[in-house]
């Protein structure tokens, strides 16, 4: 059994208890921050939402642009870092906040760590408890304790 299959079976987990192992989608946008940044900004609810699902449209959108490169070489285990003098981001964080900021520069290191180059999404075996990729071992105990779990709600 690989990650892959561990990560399909469990996309189909129960997620009415918080989950310590389960599919994280790397490089996704939080789109939270937007949320609450656009609540502060905005006189009414509906004008936040509708302002913070656009913005959260267009930055999606240069995550997805392999020709936008906001990264500079460093002596990072990586190599590369977030390039504060990109003027797309210096601007977001100027009129939304570090708190977007981060959200978006988050999304970018986990593309260029998990696809760079591609520039989209890939799921990946999580372990939310601590942050990190779950081995195989956590993805199978986890997939055995839900299948348990889902035995005893039949019987």
């Amino acid at each position: 059994m690989s990650h892959k299959d561990v990560w399909h079976d469990a996309e189909g987990w129960e997620s009415t208890s918080p989950a310590v192992i389960g599919v994280k989608r790397m490089g996704d946008l939080d789109c939270e921050p937007f949320q609450t940044a656009c609540k502060r900004k905005y006189p009414t609810d509906e004008a936040a939402d509708d302002q913070a699902a656009m913005l959260c449209s267009l930055w999606e959108e240069y995550l997805a642009d392999s020709s936008w490169y906001p990264f500079k070489m460093s002596m990072d285990p990586s190599g590369q870092t977030i390039d504060e003098k990109d003027d797309k981001l210096k601007n977001l964080k100027d009129e939304y906040g570090v708190h977007v900021y981060n959200a978006m520069t988050t999304a970018l290191l986990e593309l260029n760590e998990y696809n760079p180059s591609g520039r989209y999404a890939i799921l990946e075996l999580w372990n939310f408890e601590q942050s990190r990729r779950a081995s195989l071992k956590e993805g199978i105990s986890a997939l055995l304790k839900q299948f348990e779990l889902q035995k005893r709600k039949r019987n």
